[in-house]
Parts: C-alpha cells; sequence; structure tokens
C-alpha cells in the first residue's frame, strides 16, 4: 500500500524531468537549515506561531480533564466539548487563508487571531458557572480564532525563496513541536503543585499559560516583516 501510495502522490514537476527521488547532499542541506536559523524572521514566525499552538495543545490535553473536574461533567461529555476545539480548526484554518488572500494582508489578521484567542480563551478559564451551550461556543471559538497561526507558515514562505521554503517550513514545524511538548508537561507540573486552595483554582493558575501565550504572540508580532 506504501510503494502504491508513493507512486501516485511523488513530487514530480510537469515541466522538467525531476522527482523527488533527486537527493540533496548533506552539506547543502546543512548550509539551507543554517541560513534559515541566522535569519531572524524565521525565528520570529516560527516563535509567533509556536506560542499560538499553545492554546489549542494545552485545551486538546488537559481540556477533558479540566471540564470533567471543574464543570461536574462525565468524561464523555467533557471529551466531547474538547472536540469543538478541532471543528474550530477545520473552519477557521480556510476562512483566514480566504480572507487573508483577499485582504492582501497576513499581519493584520495574525493580530486579530492573537488578540481574539487570548479573549474568548481567557472568558473560558476564568469564567465560573459557564453553561454546556456556552462552554461548546467558546470551544469552537478559541479553535476558530488560534487557527490563524498558519498564516505565520505563509509569512515565512513570503520572505525566502524557492530552495530555501523546505527547510524554512521544516524549522517552523520543529518549533511548534517544541512548544507543543513543553507546554503540556508545563501545565502537568504546575496543576501537580496545587497552587490555589481549590481544584478549580488549580487548573486556573495551569492554564495561565494560554493566555500568557498569545499576549506573547502580540509582543513577537511587533517584529515580524508582513504584509
Amino acid at each position: 500500500m506504501a510503494a502504491v501510495m508513493w507512486w501516485i502522490i511523488r513530487d514530480k514537476n510537469p515541466n522538467t524531468s525531476e522527482t523527488a527521488d533527486d537527493k540533496i547532499s548533506l552539506g547543502k542541506l546543512c548550509y539551507q537549515l543554517l541560513e534559515v536559523t541566522l535569519n531572524k524572521q524565521a525565528w520570529f514566525s516560527a516563535i509567533y506561531a509556536g506560542l499560538m499552538f499553545v492554546p489549542t495543545t494545552i485545551l486538546a490535553f488537559w481540556g477533558t480533564a479540566y471540564l470533567s473536574e471543574t464543570h461536574s461533567l462525565s468524561l464523555e461529555v467533557a471529551g466531547g466539548l474538547t472536540s469543538m476545539i478541532l471543528a474550530g480548526w477545520i473552519f477557521g484554518s480556510p476562512a483566514y487563508g480566504y480572507i487573508s488572500d483577499a485582504l492582501g494582508k497576513r499581519k493584520i489578521l495574525m493580530f486579530i487571531s492573537a488578540l481574539s484567542t487570548l479573549c474568548v480563551s481567557s472568558i473560558l478559564i476564568y469564567t465560573a458557572s459557564l453553561s454546556y451551550m456556552t462552554i461548546a461556543i467558546l470551544m469552537f471559538l478559541v479553535g476558530f480564532c488560534s487557527s490563524g497561526f498558519a498564516l505565520a507558515f505563509t509569512t515565512l514562505k513570503e520572505n525566502y525563496s524557492v530552495l530555501l521554503v523546505g527547510a524554512a517550513m521544516g524549522f517552523m514545524n520543529t518549533i511548534n513541536t517544541l512548544f507543543e511538548a513543553l507546554s503540556v508537561i508545563v501545565v502537568g507540573k504546575v496543576i501537580d503543585l496545587q497552587l490555589g486552595s481549590t481544584l478549580c483554582e488549580n487548573y486556573q493558575y495551569a492554564l495561565m499559560f494560554i493566555p500568557a501565550s498569545t499576549i506573547l504572540a502580540l509582543v513577537t508580532l511587533l517584529f515580524i516583516r508582513a504584509r
């Protein structure tokens, strides 16, 4: 099956005889990665994307436990509500892309993405006694609003030549994965510290990394060069 899939989707430029079989030398690969990592814009774009990926990562991993233990919901119901984040992504990502292309603007939408995620996530975390429908809507909006982080990939791509785009995308994905792993671990450690006087306060202390990450994303956005 893997061989069949490779034969169907293998990369090939119809205007040339080159295919994905062509190998790049290790030296050239290292040079491309070095060129990417020495570019400040690569770091700013990658950090922005990583910070904007934190809200979805934390809520996707800890959201079920948080809703179950602080809103007296069953694990099944809490899990269903948490999945609304992914539904938000499904609609948010193409919406941001379409609007961005239509307006010819990237940075303003990245700003709106971070600011709206900050507002929605703060309401979700720090408002008590939310109804089932309200939680569902807020979870959906967190996913929808934060999906604007994908524009950072477009911005990074537009700052590089075709030869360096692959290395730049790989670099950004690496940073995203790093933020993803660290955020889940740090939140778990903070929950274990039991900083609050109640279980709800413990989670609120731990989940403060969500609004904090969006604030840092807004600061990082100041240094990103984009149209």
